[in-house]
């Protein structure tokens, strides 16, 4: 299963930085631009959508640097969902992210 979840992660990852234009540079800092912070928050929010769970998220970040605990990144999904539901935009650009997964 390590394996799988690891899979799913690079899979968003490749996503956020291609469809985003987001380098790991900003996306594995702790950078409080917001380019910085919408990744990393989508990153997270596709995560999701593939089924790993909030710990193994965690895990990965910081394998690739950042700490990050499990609850800061439900309140990041929380923030990408309250967008997605307010602003036509967000959720078109996150529709059309899932679709990649």
């Amino acid at each position: 299963m390590k394996l799988v979840n690891k899979i799913k992660f690079e899979r968003c990852v490749n996503i956020i930085r291609e469809h985003l234009e987001v380098n790991d540079n900003i996306l594995f800092s702790n950078t409080r631009s917001m380019d910085g912070v919408d990744a990393r928050h989508t990153l997270y929010k596709l995560c999701s959508q593939s089924s790993i769970r909030n710990n193994v998220i965690s895990k990965h970040m910081e394998e690739k640097g950042i700490k990050v605990s499990d609850s800061n990144i439900s309140a990041s999904i929380k923030r990408i969902n309250k967008l997605i539901s307010d602003d036509k935009d967000w959720a078109d650009v996150i529709n059309k992210l899932e679709k990649y997964l």
